[in-house]
């Protein structure tokens, strides 16, 4: 697994590191513009993690569904996000669990 935040001049490259990797985490915030050479990179090839940093849970809700809707069917993709004590960790994880069942629903699992 390799880590950048990004932006993601290189995507094309990550794939064919040696060793082989398999997964990227990145940060939403500075990979968001990147989304589509990211589906045509990891096409089936590998996993991304996305960090959902900043906003609010319906900003960060936004941004999972965005990823969700640009990737399917050839990404998987996986969020990872911080619930502060204060909020509603098992209604947000729900809602977020919406969204990722949808997006299993929609790929392709060749």
């Amino acid at each position: 697994m390799l880590h950048n935040c990004g932006p993601n001049p290189s995507i094309d490259k990550y794939l064919r590191h040696k060793p082989r990797i398999y997964a990227v985490d990145l940060a939403y915030q500075y990979s968001k513009g990147d989304l589509e050479r990211i589906k045509q990179a990891f096409d089936h090839q590998g996993i991304v993690y996305f960090y959902l940093e900043y906003g609010t849970t319906e900003q960060k809700l936004a941004d999972w569904r965005h990823i969700m809707e640009t990737l399917t069917p050839d990404v998987i993709a996986i969020p990872w996000l911080q619930i502060m004590p204060d909020e509603d960790g098992p209604e947000i994880y729900r809602r977020f669990l919406e969204v990722s069942e949808e997006y299993v629903a929609r790929m392709d699992w060749r």
